[in-house]
Formats: structure tokens, C-alpha cells, sequence
């Protein structure tokens, strides 16, 4: 029998799964954009760095101007 102010076996589950959910997608966002992000935008700063000193004869220079990257002379 249900009484007022007592959760149901069903409940009480439901709010132990959307917890553990919850747990997990927080877990999995905070690594990531703590530590995978932080790995792209290395190797991705890396490859500018690079094609920056690189030239083809004045064809394709890219340059940074304002941390956007450009093309110009193509």
C-alpha cells in the first residue's frame, strides 16, 4: 500500500539510473574537454606553427592575423 511521503521500489530506481546517467555523461564531457580538447588544439596550433614557415614560392602564405588563420596570394 502506498503511503503519502514514501517512494515506490520504481522511484526509487528511476532516480539511482538518471543519477548514474547524469554521473557519467558529467564525467565523460569534463574529460574530454579537459584533456582531448586540450590534445586537438596543441597538434592543431602545431600544424599552423608549421605551414607558417612554409612557403612555395610566395604562392600560399598563411598568416595570422587576429588568431584567425588566412590565405592570401593564391
Amino acid at each position: 500500500m502506498f503511503v503519502p511521503g514514501q517512494y515506490s521500489v520504481t522511484a526509487k530506481v528511476t532516480v539511482v539510473v538518471t543519477a548514474a546517467c547524469s554521473a557519467v555523461a558529467a564525467a565523460l564531457f569534463l574529460f574530454y574537454n579537459m584533456f582531448m580538447l586540450k590534445l586537438v588544439k596543441r597538434r592543431h596550433e602545431r600544424e599552423i606553427r608549421d605551414a607558417e614557415r612554409w612557403e612555395d614560392d610566395g604562392d600560399v602564405v598563411i598568416e595570422r592575423e587576429r588568431d584567425h588563420y588566412t590565405r592570401r596570394g593564391v
